[in-house]
């Protein structure tokens, strides 16, 4: 029930700043459980946000380019990020954004 609350509170957000000139775009931050495994709530999440052209950045397909354990991104008490992690975090954000969606980042960096 909680991910239906997400797509339609997404789906109104995307809606409205479409409609008002916004840009709008949302990162998928994932908690380490998240990262290293097969979460299909999540996966679906970003599986909507395909099919529904809703602009986003998922870092689990960044995994592949870690330099060092992903235990090293998040505090071990609750699986959040750390200093290290939102560092990473920011920096793919801003690198995926630029790679996948060109025109979105002269946009909104122009503007």
């Amino acid at each position: 029930m909680a991910l239906d609350v997400i797509k339609l509170k997404i789906a109104e957000y995307h809606q409205y700043c479409h409609a008002n000139g916004l840009a709008f775009m949302v990162s998928l931050q994932r908690t380490n459980h998240h990262m290293v495994g097969n979460v299909s709530a999540f996966d679906s999440v970003a599986q909507w946000m395909k099919e529904n052209d809703v602009k986003h950045v998922d870092l689990v397909e960044n995994i592949g380019e870690l330099q060092n354990p992903i235990e090293d991104l998040y505090w071990p008490i609750d699986g959040h990020f750390n200093e290290t992690g939102y560092k990473w975090f920011i920096g793919c954000v801003y690198e995926n954004v630029q790679k996948k969606y060109p025109k979105f980042w002269k946009e909104v960096t122009l503007s």
